[in-house]
């Protein structure tokens, strides 16, 4: 075989394992966003490049051993033995080399081929270094293509002087150079892992940073949560109809709230999230679920917290019949009865302008105490444990405080969303709601009624 070939496959490997050395900096972190990764990768200042999104993808490593350290491992090994063999002379030893080379670099290719599948498939992003470094790996294999027919010549590794003097160096430069490059890996991941915490530190030391990281975890969790199915027939639903919570485009948003007329915490959310839809530029609506903590209708909740709650939310189920569900919910919620009796109940509804003797009958109605019994039902389907409970778009609020960023955050995506797809979004849609029920303007009430 030529030196010439050899050669010439062990620059175009030296190569490749420089590739794979920027692809393995870039799977720790350690090079900057925008720089060469991005500049060879195609990425853009608002998303990143296929060589990021394939070096943070699952696939990226197996077990802990990043696949860009296994690859730079083995086209440093190829580069080395080619060089071994140009030194060799022109027996047996250089053809036994080079058939080593050749042989590994046939596997190389089938692995590359493997891998060229998964981010086509798997990931749906192509790596530009990567697949450079494939292109690579198949020029070498195509310069070492003359001694393919040379497998004998192998057992000179093992039979002469020369021979096993290359077989030992290049074993001894493999294991050195493994070490070298785990050596690398680890300290670039300790690197990695002191940057972080040295960016958490930094978030914890500042108020504004660490609320900025809660709520932009909060939002991820958000997104990413499965939503659960919620009925939407009967419900008292207050602002926006038709399509919202439907999840498409720029669409409505659709808060449901699991709730208790006597919770005084869900008196307090209520005059948040009604601000909140006031300043939606219509584009929130809200639905009124009941769950009242009162164990003659709701056993599951285990006690009684608000005696009479079970009547109320039966008066507003008969309420929401009559058409005037919000007229009740809005002067029970100024002026909470403690343990209403029905006559109570009555006094209320005459007030909100609502048919007493309409109302008398629907309260004693089996159907009424049916819709109640798949209100409480459905909510414990959902995992509502007290209230109130919040669900925007079905997605369960993970801290009722953090409601009014949440739906801010969402308005500003829907009104995106609209436009984006050729729609018009209100000039209110992220609303700027004060709370007046709680002491920070845009924040709401945290707490629940819970057992």
């Amino acid at each position: 075989m030529k030196p010439w070939r050899l050669l010439g496959a062990a620059l175009l490997m030296a190569i490749a394992a420089g590739l794979s050395g920027v692809l393995l900096l870039e799977h720790y972190g350690a090079l900057a966003p925008g720089g060469v990764t991005a500049q060879l990768c195609g990425g853009t200042a608002g998303a990143p490049s296929g060589c990021e999104t394939v070096g943070q993808s699952a696939y990226a490593a197996v077990g802990p051993v990043p696949l860009a350290a296994a690859g730079l491992l083995f086209y440093l090994s190829i580069a080395y033995l080619c060089v071994l063999a140009t030194v060799a002379g022109e027996g047996d030893e250089r053809a036994g080399a080079g058939f080593v080379a050749f042989g590994a670099l046939v596997l190389a290719a089938v692995a590359d081929l493997i891998l060229l599948g998964v981010q086509a498939f798997a990931i749906d992003a192509y790596c530009r270094l990567c697949i450079a470094t494939y292109v690579l790996g198949a020029g070498a294999l195509l310069a070492l293509l003359p001694v393919r027919g040379r497998a004998l010549a192998v057992r000179a590794l093992a039979c002469t002087r020369i021979g096993r003097i290359v077989a030992a160096s290049w074993i001894f430069g493999v294991v050195a150079m493994a070490m070298a490059t785990a050596a690398g890996s680890v300290a670039a991941s300790t690197a990695e892992s002191a940057a972080e915490a040295q960016r958490l530190q930094e978030i914890l030391d500042d108020p504004r940073k660490l609320e900025e990281y809660r709520s932009d975890r909060l939002f991820r969790q958000l997104a990413e949560a499965p939503p659960v199915a919620l009925a939407q027939e009967r419900v008292a639903v207050r602002g926006a109809q038709g399509d919202a919570g439907g999840g498409a485009a720029g669409g409505p948003l659709l808060l449901s709230m699991f709730s208790d007329f006597l919770c005084p915490h869900c008196q307090r959310m209520a005059i948040t999230v009604e601000a909140l839809r006031e300043r939606s530029g219509g584009r929130l609506a809200i639905a009124y679920r009941h769950f009242p903590l009162e164990l003659s209708c709701n056993p599951g909740f285990g006690q009684t917290l608000h005696p009479g709650a079970c009547l109320l939310a039966m008066a507003g189920i008969c309420a929401e019949g009559q058409g005037r569900f919000w007229e009740l919910h809005d002067l029970v919620l100024r002026d909470p009865p403690r343990n209403p009796s029905k006559d109570d109940v009555l006094r209320i509804a005459r007030q909100a302008g609502l048919d007493a003797e309409a109302m008398a009958a629907c309260l004693d109605a089996p159907d009424t105490a049916a819709i109640l019994k798949r209100d409480i039902e459905e909510g414990e389907r959902a995992g509502v444990r007290g209230t109130p409970a919040l669900f925007l778009n079905g997605k369960k609020i993970p801290r009722n405080e953090m409601l009014v960023a949440i739906v801010r955050h969402a308005l500003r995506e829907s009104a995106a969303a609209a436009v984006g797809s050729g729609g018009t979004a209100g000039t209110n849609a992220a609303p700027v709601a004060p709370d007046r029920g709680s002491g920070e303007a845009g924040a709401a009430p945290d707490g629940q009624d819970r057992r």
